[in-house]
């Protein structure tokens, strides 16, 4: 049985005033759920034991008129209907014989003796749907799932300012939802030609959901002898809401502290030196930049990295290179903080940064590059709503 595509608004009412049972599947093309519901819709409607119920797929994104008309919240999502009402609806991502049983039960369709025999053999006929999981992108109306998006400046002005303008924020309060196994999501980048500086946020599901990791990397640009000489990065955490309301969230532990401040870092700079010696695995905290005929040589840089905003909403970290030879070489290329929450679903993040990048021979040339402003931070949500169920 073939699927429709509801392409209108007028389309969408006259199918829910049938008087044959329709059933509409509500999803958005950044829902990964709903790209596997919607696998297991289509093999349902495919299978043949639904020849009485009309079957629709609704894009959400797409046809705006239906979104803002029945208003839903949390997709995938399936209603049926009949003579224009809602006679059922069952929410997330669920197995396909859950979803057969659910539909079999629903519109009682007891004409297919083989579809039910088989069903009840798996022991799906007798069970109650709120017994179903729901996985589900549980999101407001105006969110997508972050992808890392970020702005590139690579055209220098003619005249080298002192304070850059503030990078553009190209996915706010995009929606990330950590799974094991990944690498976290980019969530600000700031350059200058080649010399940037990005900020990574990612979750470890395994080891506490409440635990919200940051990492920051500073990748000044060798050729042009740039380095990072500072940096601050700050961000305000709250509880979302499904009012899209922001309750302050209380921060319980965080790292590194003033007391964990003194970091020794192994930085890559370039040309032989005598008596340098090179790392043998440090990948981490290095930066590479290996001149033609040259090879990487190490040196040892200290900064002073001091945290603090326990029992408060906002934690904020300043880096900072101790004032010594090894100055001249900058910040290291990784740094990793994280904050403690209370255990929550949905997290907000508001957050800003800025990098003080210096440039030559003589570090005569200095701008700051900014990810935020205090008038205008970043917004990221991380939601932890499958984490949480599995755990």
């Amino acid at each position: 049985m073939s699927i429709i595509e509801v392409k209108s608004l007028k389309q969408f009412h006259d199918m829910i005033s049938s008087s044959k049972h329709t059933l509409l599947l509500w999803i958005k093309p950044w829902c990964p759920y709903c790209a596997l519901m919607e696998g297991r819709y289509k093999e349902v409607a495919a299978s043949g034991m639904f020849k009485k119920v009309a079957f629709a797929i609704v894009d959400l994104e797409e046809q705006k008129e239906i979104a803002e008309e029945v208003e839903i919240i949390g997709i995938p999502k399936a209603d049926l209907f009949r003579n224009g009402k809602r006679i059922a609806r069952i929410e997330g991502l669920t197995e396909q014989g859950e979803f057969e049983a659910w539909l079999l039960r629903t519109i009682n369709e007891k004409s297919d003796p083989v579809a039910v025999h088989r069903l009840d053999k798996l022991g799906l006929m007798s069970r109650s749907t709120e017994t179903l999981p729901s996985y589900a992108c549980e999101i407001g109306k105006s969110q997508a799932m972050c992808i890392g998006k970020f702005e590139d400046r690579r055209k220098r002005p003619l005249i080298f300012p002192k304070n850059r303008k503030a990078f553009v924020d190209l996915e706010p309060n995009c929606v990330f939802q950590p799974t094991e196994g990944d690498n976290g999501i980019l969530i600000g980048r700031a350059n200058d030609d080649a010399s940037y500086f990005d900020i990574i946020l990612w979750n470890s599901p395994q080891d506490n959901p409440g635990k919200v990791y940051f990492s920051i990397d500073f990748m000044p640009d060798p050729v042009k002898k740039a380095r990072f000489e500072s940096a601050v990065f700050q961000v305000t955490v709250a509880e979302d809401s499904a009012d899209e309301s922001h309750s302050p969230l209380t921060i319980h532990d965080l790292y590194p502290t003033d007391e964990d401040d003194m970091v020794d870092r192994s930085v890559f700079m370039s040309g032989p030196e005598d008596g340098d010696a090179v790392p043998e695995d440090d990948a981490l905290s290095v930066f590479s930049s290996i001149y033609e005929g040259s090879r990487p040589r190490g040196r040892n840089t200290t900064t002073t990295v001091r945290g603090h905003g326990i029992n408060s909403p906002t934690a904020a970290w300043t880096f900072t290179v101790r004032d010594s030879p090894s100055a001249r070489y900058g910040l290291a290329a990784h740094y990793d903080m994280y904050i403690t929450l209370p255990t929550t679903k949905r997290v907000w993040l508001q957050f800003t940064s800025k990098a003080v990048l210096v440039k030559g021979e003589e570090r005569k040339h200095k701008t700051t590059l900014r990810i935020g402003t205090i008038e205008k931070p970043y917004e990221r949500i991380m939601d932890l709503s499958a984490v949480l169920r599995s755990a």
